[in-house]
């Protein structure tokens, strides 16, 4: 994908999606609501990224994604998207009631670089450094890009 990415001289971004809270779900013995979760998940990212995107999940309550054709800014409109349908969903769910909390953090690749970029991890590091910082900041989403190096997004209002 990176090489295909710097090929066609394409910007890519990586978001890095947390799902806080997941472990305490298993603790309760609440399983079905867990996969309820991630099945929600899936699905809001099935529609809002395309066919070509890559998706993998790390462990029970981390994914992240590598998108092609974006610049951060448009990742962060699609992280968003993402987010606020989930938790929409989430509102409307029993015995969750704050339970979850969800993040995103997002750097992108600087498509200059890409054509000798071997590894898609120093991205990937940076979109995870990104996603602790907003934990550290409580933020929802913050981004980390070469473009913009002091480029970061304010966390979502509920209910925006």
């Amino acid at each position: 994908m990176l090489r295909e990415a710097a090929a066609e001289s394409e910007p890519l971004v990586v978001i890095a999606v947390s799902i806080e809270g997941v472990r305490s779900l298993d603790d309760k013995g609440q399983w079905e609501l867990r996969d309820w979760l991630m099945q929600q998940l899936g699905h809001e990212m099935g529609c809002k990224l395309q066919s070509d995107d890559l998706v993998g999940r790390f462990s029970d309550g981390l994914f992240v994604v590598v998108v092609r054709r974006i610049d951060i800014a448009l990742g962060q409109v699609i992280a968003e998207k993402i987010l606020e349908a989930v938790s929409r969903n989430l509102d409307e769910q029993p015995g969750i009631n704050g339970a979850i909390k969800l993040r995103c953090g997002l750097a992108d690749v600087d498509v200059r670089g890409l054509a000798e970029a071997q590894s898609l991890e120093p991205v990937l590091v940076r979109a995870l450094g990104a996603l602790r910082r907003a934990r550290s900041e409580d933020r929802t989403i913050l981004t980390d890009s070469v473009r913009h190096p002091q480029h970061t997004e304010p966390a979502l209002e509920a209910g925006a």
